[in-house]
């Protein structure tokens, strides 16, 4: 087409092709192999297809940033929670379950939308979905893999909480354990990433700090940002009392809690 650059191609004709960006990419290898130099033929070309950021404007995803820093607070919040509980002496007695439960549950789905933000697409029956990839158009070819964990926690989260399903009466007793805290922190190590990546003024004042205090200490390590503390100073667990303890954080990672759905 007398273009120097791939992307120009795209950029002038790429709206002229419907449908999904995979089936632009497809179409655009397969005329690029077929019209292309032999050294094309012979390697097909990937086409970097940025993102249509028209989905949101700029003021909408720093008002929905807001939300992501709620799922990442109460994640680490209650993490905390669970932590300290796993420290109270025994003569004060054991937790009850319903206050467990809740706990654990907290921890699920709270995560599953932290997963669900950073690794799901846009969807025609969920316009209102706010994704990663709003913010950062280059997120899904820089963000680290989905684990097999952390696709176990989505689906576990959505048969064994979100709905009534038959897997709450036939999973067996040992399978209902949930390691909250490897839970936290594989969440953030991906959420770490997208902190780093995120367009300061996609977001609100304060934002990056805020998120970042989030992180578990190690997964944070030395950096950190210059961004105020919220007002009244500290953080959001030490208002409401949390535990959080280097001993309870460390308590929470190698812990686990039985989710126990109908006692």
């Amino acid at each position: 087409m007398g273009h120097s650059k791939i992307q120009t191609t795209f950029d002038t004709y790429g709206h002229l092709m419907p449908g999904s960006r995979d089936e632009v990419r497809e179409r655009m290898d397969a005329y690029l192999v077929a019209t292309g130099p032999l050294s094309w033929r012979r390697t097909p070309i990937r086409v970097l297809v940025m993102q249509d950021t028209s989905r949101r404007t700029s003021d909408e995803l720093s008002a929905d940033s807001q939300h992501v820093l709620y799922e990442a607070r109460q994640l680490d919040d209650v993490v905390r929670a669970l932590a300290g509980s796993e420290l109270t002496p025994p003569e004060q007695g054991e937790q009850p379950v319903w206050a467990s439960n809740a706990l654990l549950e907290n921890v699920g789905l709270h995560a599953r939308a932290l997963i669900l933000f950073l690794y799901d697409k846009p969807k025609k029956s969920y316009p209102d979905d706010v994704l990663a990839l709003d913010y950062v158009c280059e997120w899904p070819s820089v963000r680290p893999a989905e684990s097999d964990f952390l696709r176990e926690v989505r689906e576990r989260v959505g048969a064994e909480m979100a709905h009534i399903t038959r897997r709450r009466t036939t999973l067996a007793e040992a399978l209902r354990a949930w390691s909250y805290g490897k839970v936290h922190v594989a969440v953030a190590e991906v959420l770490r990433e997208f902190i780093l990546l995120v367009p300061e003024d996609l977001v609100q004042p304060g934002w990056r700090g805020d998120i970042w205090r989030t992180l578990p200490g190690h997964v944070r390590g030395q950096k950190h940002f210059s961004d105020p503390p919220p007002p009244g100073g500290g953080s959001p667990t030490a208002k409401i009392g949390l535990s959080g303890t280097a001993e309870s954080l460390q308590a929470a990672a190698r812990a686990t809690r039985m989710w126990r759905p109908g006692e």
